[in-house]
């Protein structure tokens, strides 16, 4: 088994090299002067030793955040089936509205009969 890395261990010598090739070879105008800039300093592995006070760090951050995304996904479900209910609702007042209409309607002609057959003064 190997030994984790340090923060800032370097790759081993050949693995510079092998990147360097492979972009030199490209075939675009430039790209071995950018990417053999690029890859000719070795890389640095990031690892886990050294970081353990900032990975619990950001696990209560990250904790708190998928918290937080809970609270505002039931907020939203919330909302949609209050928003659900309302339409539902305001569907059967319109409907209701139109019954209204339509009996005002029908008053409204009965009455104007009814004045007509009224003898006039």
């Amino acid at each position: 088994m190997r030994s984790p890395r340090s923060r800032f261990t370097r790759a081993p010598e050949g693995a510079a090299g092998t990147a360097d090739r492979r972009h030199s070879s490209s075939g675009v105008a430039g790209a071995s002067t950018i990417c053999g800039a690029t890859f000719s300093i070795a890389a640095y592995y990031l690892t886990r030793k050294g970081f353990s006070h900032k990975l619990a760090a950001m696990d209560a951050d990250l904790s708190s955040l998928e918290k937080k995304i809970d609270d505002v996904a039931a907020f939203c479900r919330t909302l949609r089936d209050e928003n659900h209910a309302l339409r539902g609702r305001l569907a059967d007042l319109e409907q209701e509205k139109q019954t209204l209409v339509g009996k005002m309607e029908q008053a409204r002609a009965r009455l104007e009969a009814l004045m007509e057959r009224l003898p006039a003064e």
